[in-house]
């Protein structure tokens, strides 16, 4: 993709339909954001599976697979990948999937 030598966040982006909370608030398609570093060392764009093409409920056309993250790391039906200059946040690195006691931040 031509990295820039700022890159420092990647933000892979599902087909999926928005997420809409309860409340009605649109938090837009599912995306969780990883570090450069991250996603350079061990990540995979997965494409197809034992030879065939990727199966829908498996994430097709492509899916992230984020070896030693949480689930929700590995985009299923991935639409775009973003590359950012600035560390990106979205809900799902941010409200939700946090951890929380004393080894961690206030608020998780």
């Amino acid at each position: 993709a031509g990295l820039g030598r700022a890159a420092v966040d990647v933000l892979p982006r599902g087909l999926d339909p928005d997420y809409v909370t309860a409340d009605g608030t649109n938090l837009g398609r599912v995306r969780r954001p990883l570090p450069l570093s991250k996603a350079l060392d061990d990540v995979l764009l997965a494409y197809e599976m034992n030879g065939e093409p990727l199966p829908y409920d498996h994430g097709h056309p492509v899916r992230v697979l984020v070896p030693s993250w949480i689930g929700i790391a590995s985009i299923k039906w991935v639409g775009d990948i973003e590359v950012s200059a600035q560390p990106l946040y979205s809900p799902w690195n941010t409200d939700f999937y946090r951890l929380f006691g004393d080894a961690y931040p206030p608020g998780g």
